[in-house]
């Protein structure tokens, strides 16, 4: 009888486990708009939209949508890193853009999200941290996985992510 209730007590063990409880494998192909806010070196709260678009080979587009001024602008890493807006292009072995740029910033968080270990897991957000050029990160997924904001103190940029579903 011991026997018995010992195997059962394995086999709920087993079916129950630990489901749930390990931080997700971080997505990194995706397809998102970001939503993201600053007030780095202006004083006040701004917001850009964009359509962010990554691919597991390393692929990162970044084309904002809003303020009107700017819809269209592209940054895209690949191959080297390429800038688009309306008819002029700037393409190069590396990006030319500013490390508190949040174009950079996402490239740069994703970057080490793809090889990072989760440093918390609660209530199904895994959070993940680390250092870029910018400053310190705290990028945090949802319980599967998908990127859903990054926030940077030191250039007081905050990045959440959307996705259609």
């Amino acid at each position: 009888m011991r026997i018995r209730i010992i195997i059962l007590s394995f086999f709920i063990l087993l079916l129950c486990g630990c489901k749930g409880k390990e931080p997700p494998v971080p997505v990194v192909e995706f397809s998102a708009t970001a939503a993201v806010y600053t007030d780095y070196k202006l004083q006040s709260r701004n917001e850009f939209q964009a359509r962010v678009t990554s691919a597991a080979q390393g692929v990162l587009s970044v084309i904002l949508t809003s303020p009107a001024e700017l819809a269209g602008l592209s940054c895209r890493w690949g191959d080297g890193f390429e800038m688009t807006y309306n008819d002029l292009c700037l393409k190069g072995e590396e990006a030319y853009l500013p490390d508190f740029s949040f174009q950079r910033v996402i490239y740069d968080v994703l970057k080490c999200v793809r090889r990072a270990e989760c440093t918390g897991f609660a209530e199904g957000i895994a959070t993940f941290q680390g250092r870029i050029p910018a400053g310190e990160y705290v990028a945090e997924t949802d319980s599967a996985g998908y990127l859903k904001e990054i926030f940077v103190e030191e250039i007081n940029l905050e990045i959440q992510f959307s996705y259609k579903e």
